[in-house]
């Protein structure tokens, strides 16, 4: 049998050969008990090899899951974006409508306002013509 140091192909190799040289009987006590190691590391790698399978599906799993949470959130993002667009652009409209009332109430102050002076200047010169008259 060959003999290693903690290297997992040394251990893989020395499992198969033990598996393979199992069906031989062996007389020899430290045969049957390397048999023994090498078959109890041989169960180990295999429940090592389950382990590392079972968390590559779980990996698996979650990023399926995962990509779907992706999805979902993109999808949400880009309506939450469109909504708020639509609500700025629907308040700029409605600023944009209020400015454009003031602006007319305010244009329409000034000309009434200019109207009255316009009067009141007439009111002014027929007086002061009237004075005029009255003097000469």
């Amino acid at each position: 049998h060959i003999r290693c140091h903690g290297n997992l192909d040394c251990h893989l190799s020395s499992a198969m050969t033990s598996v393979s040289s199992s069906s031989v009987p062996s007389t020899n006590e430290a045969d049957a008990a390397t048999m023994a190691k090498d078959e109890a590391l041989l169960a180990e790698l295999s429940q090592k090899v389950v382990q590392l399978t079972k968390v590559i599906v779980f990996l698996h799993t979650r990023s399926d899951g995962h990509e779907a949470r992706c999805a979902s959130l993109k999808a949400a993002g880009s309506l939450e974006v469109k909504q708020v667009a639509a609500a700025a652009s629907a308040r700029v409209e409605e600023q944009r409508r209020l400015a454009t009332k003031a602006t007319e109430r305010q244009n329409d102050r000034l000309a009434t306002l200019e109207r009255r002076y316009a009067e009141r200047v007439q009111e002014a010169q027929r007086g002061a013509d009237e004075l005029r008259s009255k003097i000469q």
